[in-house]
């Protein structure tokens, strides 16, 4: 992981993860279980198959004192299609909720607790995105604004959901990384083409939580 560019820029594309056969296991393995669903949630605790295939190999890139605390599988194409404002990823999910100053506001999804994290925490974590499957501009990339991670949390009232300028566009191949801060503001428009844009969402931490909360999941 190039820790400059993760600094500086709040992200980083890496191409040298994942070999094209590991990249077609994974896809294999989420082929057979999951019937082409849109968006699954704790993927990694429904199918835990998947962990050795994806863990191991990100845990090199981002150090050997991360664990991850998130899965999500995104997959974007005509059939299920959407677009997503500008956002960060502020939200953990957790074992229990508690009362804490520096947690909050609490939310249910799936039956798991989910809060929102503090700045400190947030800044500590890192997002990877494995790109399954080629992602250009019309398979619904990412846009990211280059620096925003050293703004902290952002409110996003008022923005223009659809205003792409001073952002950068990521497109990438089948098997790239994008390393990025939860910080950093991001956001996708629509798939207008004929292809499929498919994403495992991997987020990872290096801290322990203040007793009681504790995450709902480690790998």
């Amino acid at each position: 992981m190039q820790t400059v560019s993760m600094h500086s820029d709040g992200y980083w594309l890496d191409s040298d993860c994942f070999s094209d056969e590991q990249i077609q296991d994974i896809n294999t393995a989420i082929d057979n279980a999951l019937n082409d669903q849109h968006c699954v949630r704790n993927v990694f605790l429904k199918y835990p198959d998947l962990i050795t295939k994806c863990v191991p190999a990100l845990r090199q890139k981002v150090g050997e004192e991360y664990f991850c605390v998130k899965a999500i599988l995104f997959q974007k194409h005509p059939q299920h299609n959407w677009r997503v404002p500008w956002h960060q990823d502020l939200t953990i999910q957790l074992k229990a909720q508690y009362a804490h100053k520096s947690f909050g506001p609490w939310s249910v999804k799936e039956h798991i607790h989910c809060a929102q994290a503090p700045a400190s925490l947030l800044n500590q974590m890192i997002t990877t995105r494995i790109h399954l499957h080629d992602c250009k501009i019309d398979d619904g990339a990412l846009y990211v604004k280059s620096g925003s991670h050293c703004n902290g949390i952002t409110s996003f009232k008022g923005l223009d959901d659809q205003n792409t300028d001073n952002a950068t566009l990521i497109t990438a191949q089948s098997g790239d990384v994008l390393f990025m801060s939860p910080l950093l503001q991001h956001a996708s428009l629509d798939n207008t083409g004929n292809g499929s844009r498919r994403i495992l969402h991997l987020e990872w931490s290096q801290n322990i939580l203040p007793h009681p909360l504790s995450f709902n999941e480690q790998y």
